[in-house]
C-alpha cells in the first residue's frame, strides 16, 4: 500500500483529533534531542479546510511554513515485535501489544491551550504494585520536537467506564525514549518522580506529553487493538479539535483511536 501526502490549502495545515508519527533515530534521553521526524499515514481527518488525500511514494510530507494539528494519525503496520520492554524494571501491568496503527493526541501545549487533550486507559493490578515508571509507545508530529516532559495521571475506577477521582498528578517527569526500528515510533519509558503503590484493584493512567506546538509539534499515543477492561477514553476541555468531547469521551467513537492504548506499568522494586 502506498504511503500518503498531505495536501492543505493556502500552506496551511488545519487542527484534527488524530495522527500517526515515526522517529527517525535511536534513542533519545531527557529532552535535549529528537530531531529528524517524518510521518507516515493514510487519513486525517480535518477541521476548519479542506484536505486533498494523495497517494505517494514513501514520505509524508504537508505543504506548510505551519505546524500541523490533528488529533489522530492513521498510518501503517509496523514491526511491533521490535518495540522494546520496560528495560530497568518488571512489568505489574503490560499491555504493550497489539498496536492499531491509529494514535491519538495527548498534549499540554504552553502556546495553544484549547488544544490541550488527555487520553486514558484502565488498568487491573492482581497484587499490589510500587510503580516506579509507565512505558508507552508512541510518536511525535510537526516535529522538530522534542517532547519537553511528560505528565502522568492515577484515576479511581468507579465503574462509570470512565476515569473516575483524581489519585494525583506527577509533572514534568523525564524520560528515555528507543526508536522501535520502523521508523514510525518508539517507545518512551517515563520515570516518575515519586514511587506511587497501588492496591490490587482497577485503576486508570492517563500520559499526557508538554509541548510547545508553535516550535515542536505534537506527540501521540498508539491504540491498541485489543480491549482490556473498559475502553481507552479522551477529551479535549476547551473544544479546540471541536469534538465536543469537554469531558471524557469514548475514545475509539470519537476520535478512531483504540479501543485500548499501548503502554506497561514497571516497578523496579
Amino acid at each position: 500500500m502506498g504511503h500518503l501526502r498531505m495536501c492543505y490549502p493556502a500552506g496551511r495545515v488545519a487542527p484534527g483529533p488524530f495522527l500517526r508519527s515515526t522517529h527517525r533515530g535511536s534513542t533519545i534521553r531527557g529532552t535535549s534531542e529528537g530531531k529528524g521526524l517524518y510521518m507516515r499515514k493514510r487519513a486525517i481527518p480535518v477541521v476548519g479546510a479542506a484536505l486533498t488525500v494523495i497517494a505517494v511514494g514513501s514520505m509524508f510530507t504537508a505543504s506548510a511554513n505551519a505546524h500541523s494539528t490533528n488529533t489522530t494519525v492513521a498510518a501503517g503496520h509496523h514491526a511491533v515485535q521490535n518495540v522494546k520492554f520496560h528495560p530497568d524494571g518488571t512489568a505489574c501491568y503490560d499491555q504493550m501489544n497489539s498496536d492499531q496503527g491509529n494514535a491519538g493526541v495527548s498534549d499540554k501545549f504552553t502556546d495553544q491551550k484549547t488544544l490541550n487533550t488527555k487520553a486514558a486507559d484502565d488498568f487491573t493490578l492482581t497484587s499490589s504494585c510500587t510503580v516506579n515508571e509507565v512505558d508507552v509507545f508512541g510518536g511525535g508530529y510537526g516535529w522538530p520536537g522534542p517532547v519537553t516532559s511528560f505528565n502522568v495521571t492515577f484515576y479511581k475506577d468507579d465503574g462509570s467506564g470512565v476515569p473516575g477521582k483524581t489519585m494525583g498528578t506527577q509533572h514534568h517527569l523525564t524520560y528515555t525514549y528507543t526508536d522501535s526500528g520502523s521508523g514510525i515510533s518508539g517507545t518512551y519509558y517515563i520515570a516518575l518522580n515519586n514511587a506511587k503503590t497501588l492496591a490490587a484493584g482497577t485503576y486508570w493512567v492517563s500520559v499526557q506529553a508538554k509541548m510547545t506546538l508553535s516550535t515542536s509539534g505534537e506527540w501521540y499515543w498508539d491504540g491498541n487493538t485489543t480491549q482490556t477492561g473498559s475502553p481507552a477514553a479522551w477529551k479535549n476541555p476547551r473544544n479546540g479539535f471541536s469534538t465536543g468531547c469537554t469531558t471524557w469521551c469514548n475514545e475509539l467513537s470519537s476520535i478512531g483511536v483504540g479501543p485500548d492504548h499501548m503502554f506497561a506499568i514497571v516497578t523496579n522494586g
